[in-house]
């Protein structure tokens, strides 16, 4: 099948013929990450060692599933406390340069302008988080290989009328991808250190039905009884609360959520954004090149939630 396709490997990984990448690259956003991901699962299927089994996850059935302990308390309050350096430096810098840095317009979420020594250092760290299981739940839910799209380091601070993230939304990406989200503070057992809500997917699924779906980004609403029929969606709502260390991995274009501002102090999160690949993760990066990538990073640190329009880049 693969050689039929054109398909051939050059060094460690997969080259697509110019001809199938053109027909791909020319279809909407939304058919040319599917064409591109039913691609990867081919490719995939075919790969010594792919176990092709069904995903029974709860990834899978809810939308949503927390992994446990992938980095050590720790590593947690150490980034932690990089981030809060990293920040400080940040505003000196832009205040220095523009008279003000406006990180977000709802200013709960401040995100650490990325730059090379940032992405170097975050890297190791990055790769003990996609060790396994995160890697063996993300592809068997993808059923496919999957890329380091990109990763944020951001900061939740308390707001009583929060935006964007923190009102119920679905994200503008492809369906085939997938968000870990490493609190690296403690949520507390009330979420009071921040948390993070979810709607069951097959509840978001009916919802995506209705009106909600289609609205803007300034129409978002905060409380779950806003939503149609939220009296009834209450029962379905599945409120993450995690400590420091664990991961949250989630379909952000699939599922219904939205964040929940810490009440005192600040949450602290690591973001890795993932896609459908041709090939491993660490033999993409490997690959790219690590000024290469270090660069990618930094371009797709700001803007709204980081969105790949072409699937077939690195």
């Amino acid at each position: 099948m693969l050689n039929e396709l054109g398909l051939t490997k050059r060094g460690p990984v997969w080259q697509l013929p110019g001809g199938l990448a053109a027909r791909i690259r020319e279809q909407p956003f939304g058919e040319r990450h599917h064409a591109f991901q039913a691609l990867c699962r081919e490719v995939f299927r075919n790969s010594a060692g792919a176990k092709a089994t069904a995903c029974t996850s709860e990834l899978a059935t809810l939308g949503v599933e927390m992994i446990p302990g992938v980095l050590a308390p720790e590593t947690c309050d150490d980034l932690s406390g990089r981030i809060g350096t990293w920040l400080d430096q940040a505003v000196a810098t832009m205040d220095a340069a523009t008279g003000g840095f406006d990180f977000r317009t709802d200013r709960t979420n401040r995100v650490v302008p990325l730059t090379p020594e940032i992405v170097r250092a975050a890297l190791p760290i990055v790769r003990r988080v996609l060790a396994r299981p995160t890697t063996a739940l993300a592809e068997s839910y993808l059923e496919s290989h999957f890329k380091l799209d990109s990763i944020r380091l951001f900061r939740s601070v308390p707001n009583p009328d929060p935006l964007v993230s923190f009102r119920w939304h679905w994200d503008s990406a492809p369906l085939g991808q997938l968000h870990v989200m490493v609190y690296l503070t403690d949520s507390g057992a009330d979420g009071s250190g921040g948390a993070t809500e979810f709607l069951a997917r097959p509840v978001s699924e009916q919802l995506r039905r209705t009106e909600y779906f289609a609205r803007g980004i300034d129409d978002r609403v905060l409380e779950i009884e806003e939503l149609p029929d939220g009296a009834k969606l209450r029962n379905f709502v599945f409120k993450a609360t995690p400590s420091r260390g664990d991961g949250l991995i989630f379909a952000p274009g699939l599922i219904c959520h939205r964040g929940v501002p810490p009440k005192q102090g600040f949450r602290d999160a690591l973001l890795l954004v993932l896609l459908p690949s041709l090939d491993p993760w660490a033999v993409s990066l490997a690959a790219e090149g690590n000024d290469a990538m270090v660069k990618r990073m930094i371009d797709r640190c700001f803007g709204y939630l980081p969105i790949t329009g072409d699937p077939l880049e690195p």
